[in-house]
């Protein structure tokens, strides 16, 4: 695994609700950074079960395919850079079937692939959405996010008309 997103569905699990992150403390190295937060009174009692356990972040990410199973599918990945949605990307090594790799155009890197997955299926699923709900145009908050940005341009090539809300003037470019 070479890169993989921070998405908002990984920091529920990164950072809990009931962390104080303006009281966040970053110790470690650059290599293995450690952030302690403290929790409100009486929330550990609602994590106990996550304490000590060490948990799948990453919902996507992309990387060279450098060892493959037996079957030619697999064989033909090695050497590739694939984009994955398969969880726990947050690591070194990700062990995938070889149908889950999407196979990145030649020259892309795993950065420019690593987020194949979640935001423009989020942008392809609130089209549908919209129209399954009998809806002709939509209204995005936080529009100028990667995925703000990425349903711009599948409103624009369906013709759908999108209202844009974006925190400050210079996010309207």
């Amino acid at each position: 695994v070479e890169a993989s997103p921070i998405n908002p569905s990984d920091l529920g699990l990164l950072i809990p609700s009931a962390a104080g992150m303006s009281a966040a403390t970053v110790a470690g190295t650059s290599d293995r950074p450690v952030v302690t937060a403290p929790l409100r009174d009486g929330a550990l009692a609602g994590m106990a079960a996550r304490v000590g356990i060490s948990l799948p972040v990453g919902n996507e990410g992309a990387g060279t395919v450098v060892a493959a199973g037996e079957s030619a599918q697999a064989q033909a990945l090695l050497g590739k850079t694939v984009g994955i949605a398969g969880g726990a990307m947050y690591a070194q090594y990700r062990v995938v079937k070889a149908e889950a790799c999407l196979v990145l155009p030649e020259g892309t890197s795993a950065k420019e692939g690593a987020s194949s997955f979640v935001n423009p299926l989020t942008a392809l699923g609130m089209l549908e959405t919209m129209r399954r709900e009998g809806h002709s145009a939509l209204v995005h908050t936080a529009a100028a996010s990667n995925l703000g940005q990425m349903l711009v341009k599948a409103c624009l090539a369906d013709g759908v008309p999108l209202v844009n809300i974006v925190r400050k003037a210079e996010q309207e470019e």
